[in-house]
Formats: structure tokens, C-alpha cells, sequence
């Protein structure tokens, strides 16, 4: 294992342990994004470089991943991805039932 990979999962495994899940967690600044005026748009696009791009390619989404505090900010992101998606749009459609009879 990379000696990089193996200092971060480290480091992922040392957050949480005992405390009640209240703490502070000190972020190594390798890994800390710098703060601009839309942080949001600063996490996609370091996550997600190429997203304009690569939307065709469902690899290129399965091998990343945003984490959230809570579905708001899940919410937030996955409009704000959406937003980026030039591609068309599709609706499906779906039914609970085929027919009055089957009520």
C-alpha cells in the first residue's frame, strides 16, 4: 500500500473512537481546499474536475464521492451538479398500479 494512502486511511480511522460525537478534527493541510467564495463550487470541482466532460462515463462518477453532513447539503450539491449536466434531460415514468381493477 502507498505510503500516502496508508498515512490517510490512518488518519480516517483516528477520527471518532471514543468521543461522543461532539470533537474537533484537525484537517492536514495537504488535504484542505482553499476557501474561496463558493465552497461548494471549490468541492465539486476538486472532486470532480472533469465533470463537464466526463458525464458519459459512469466510472468516472463511481470512483468519487462527496460527503455531507446532512441531506440539506446533500440536497444543495446534487442541484448544484445537476446544474453543471448539460446534457438533456429525462423524465420516467412509473405507476403503483396498471389498472382501477388491480385497487
Amino acid at each position: 500500500m502507498d505510503c500516502e494512502v496508508a498515512a490517510f486511511a490512518g488518519w480516517i480511522a483516528s477520527i471518532g473512537g471514543s468521543n461522543d460525537g461532539c470533537a474537533a478534527i484537525e484537517i492536514p493541510d495537504d488535504i484542505k481546499l482553499d476557501p474561496s467564495d463558493d465552497p461548494v463550487a471549490t468541492i465539486v470541482e476538486s472532486t470532480y474536475p472533469m465533470f463537464k466532460n466526463a458525464t458519459n462515463d459512469p466510472s468516472y462518477l463511481n470512483d468519487r464521492a462527496i460527503l455531507a453532513p446532512t441531506l440539506e447539503v446533500v440536497e444543495f450539491i446534487n442541484q448544484y451538479m445537476s446544474d453543471l449536466n448539460s446534457s438533456e434531460g429525462r423524465t420516467y415514468l412509473s405507476l403503483d398500479n396498471t389498472s382501477k381493477l388491480d385497487s
